[in-house]
């Protein structure tokens, strides 16, 4: 026999051993028990080639070879061979009828892969060891959805947030996230216009940020669990209040500590303030009609003057004395720009 003749009868039998180590590899792609009957199964299929080959009277090399590579499969030992390692698609039903399809790894969701919840919510996305890890979608059954890196389960690093339900439906965020809560840098849309954008911890604005207003008012500074609260600088832009501006302290959404404010009709107010008024020390300066060019130094209480203060003319004079709820009482020493002294009583 030539070796063309070899080569064509020992053809088919190429072929079949082809197909095993094809159909071998789809069986460890798809199968979620991979045991020692992996093994036996390919043994007996090297079996059926070898008889294969000697009936067609093949190259006894060739027969031999194969032999060889049987017995060496014959000595493994399948606790040595790394299969768990291998990525297994399947669909698995748990208690309380939830549901994932995809990918496992060692037993675990590892790869892509849909959990179905019994309340409603899904998850569409990547996992590793068990838990959602990278890149994914998760859906609650009331319409809300967050899209974006998760980490050991949770949602971390940097994501979008569709919310869909009570109060908030319609609101947004877009930035990063930490142990499942916003933190780092974000921007927040809230349903009603309103806007926020700067840093996070724990869920809440913390930091440096800048709050937009539907109405065009704006205030930027620093944040403590959501409310202003440190240095700041509100520009403000609806009502009555529009063209107003107030740089200085704030503390627990308020006001607070020291600050100035620019009226729109040119008055200043430079001093201290306590729960969003003026209080404690400070200076109001008037720049509107009979009174421009006056200026008050003194105490005050709730936005009024209140306390000892001096009121200084802008022609020069003065007056010293006590205030209360914004109204002079008592006697009050007035002082000319000429340096005469006199008393009024209010």
């Amino acid at each position: 026999m030539d070796n063309n003749s070899i080569n064509q009868s020992c053809a088919p039998a190429i072929d079949i051993h082809s197909s095993v180590e094809q159909g071998n590899d789809n069986y460890v792609q798809h199968q979620s028990e991979m045991n020692n009957d992996i093994i036996k199964d390919i043994i007996k299929k090297l079996e059926n080639v070898i008889n294969t080959l000697i009936s067609q009277n093949c190259s006894v090399n060739i027969i031999n070879e194969l032999s060889n590579v049987k017995d060496s499969v014959e000595s493994i030992k399948i606790e040595n061979l790394n299969l768990n390692n291998i990525f297994v698609t399947k669909t698995v039903v748990y208690s309380g009828n939830e549901k994932y399809e995809g990918q496992f790894k060692n037993n675990l969701r590892d790869g892509k892969g849909t959990y179905y919840y019994n309340n409603g919510n899904k998850y569409i996305g990547e996992w590793k060891e068990g838990r959602k890890h990278g890149k994914g979608i998760f859906y609650w059954a009331n319409g809300s959805r967050y899209e974006g890196e998760f980490k050991n389960g949770k949602k971390e690093g940097y994501g979008a947030h569709y919310f869909n339900h009570g109060t908030w439906k319609g609101d947004k965020y877009i930035g990063e996230y930490k142990d499942d809560l916003r933190e780092g840098k974000g921007i927040y849309y809230y349903n009603n216009g309103n806007s926020y954008e700067g840093e996070w911890k724990k869920g809440k604005q913390n930091g440096k940020g800048i709050y937009r207003w539907a109405n065009g008012t704006i205030y930027e500074g620093d944040f403590k669990e959501d409310n202003k609260d440190g240095y700041g600088i509100m520009h403000y832009n609806h009502d009555k209040w529009k063209g107003e501006k107030y740089i200085g302290e704030f503390k627990n959404d308020f006001r607070e500590g020291r600050g100035i404010y620019y009226y729109n009709n040119g008055n200043i107010y430079n001093g201290e303030w306590k729960k969003g008024k003026q209080e404690g020390k400070g200076i109001y300066y008037w720049n509107v009609k009979q009174w421009k060019g006056d200026r008050y130094e003194g105490g005050w209480k709730e936005d009024e003057r209140d306390g000892d203060g001096v009121y200084y003319y802008s022609n020069g004079d003065k007056e010293m004395g006590r205030y209360s709820n914004g109204v002079a009482i008592g006697t009050f020493a007035k002082l000319s720009a000429s340096g005469k002294v006199t008393s009024i009583k209010y």
